[in-house]
C-alpha cells in the first residue's frame, strides 16, 4: 500500500469505528460489513439517503454517510424501538444527526 493510501486509511479507520460504536448505541445494532472496504478519488456516488456533514480544524473537508432508502428506515425503526415504513422528517433529521455524532 502507498503511503498517500495509507494515511487516507488512517484518516478513515476513525470513522468506521466511531460509526460502529454510535450505531451499537443509539440503534442497538451490530454493524456487519458486506464486501470489502475501498477507498475512490473518482468522485461520489451517493445512495438514496444521505448525510452530508462538513468538517474543518486540522483536517477539512466533507464526509457523507450514505445509505439505501431500506437501510435508513430499518436504522430509524432500531432507534425508535419498533418498525418504521417511511423516513418522514424525524427520521431524515435522526439520520443527520448520526452523522454529526459520529463524525464528532
Amino acid at each position: 500500500m502507498e503511503s498517500g493510501t495509507r494515511m487516507k486509511a488512517q484518516l478513515i479507520n476513525p470513522f468506521i469505528t466511531a460509526a460502529n460504536e454510535v450505531l451499537a448505541k443509539e440503534a442497538s445494532v451490530k454493524v456487519e460489513r458486506n464486501g470489502p472496504l475501498k477507498m475512490t478519488t473518482d468522485g461520489v456516488n451517493p445512495q438514496d439517503v444521505t448525510a452530508l456533514i462538513g468538517v474543518t480544524g486540522k483536517i477539512k473537508g466533507v464526509v457523507l454517510y450514505s445509505m439505501s432508502h431500506d437501510m435508513a428506515v430499518g436504522v430509524f425503526g432500531a432507534m425508535m424501538g419498533e418498525a418504521v415504513t417511511e423516513l418522514d422528517d424525524l427520521g431524515r433529521s435522526a439520520i443527520g444527526e448520526l452523522g454529526n455524532m459520529i463524525t464528532g
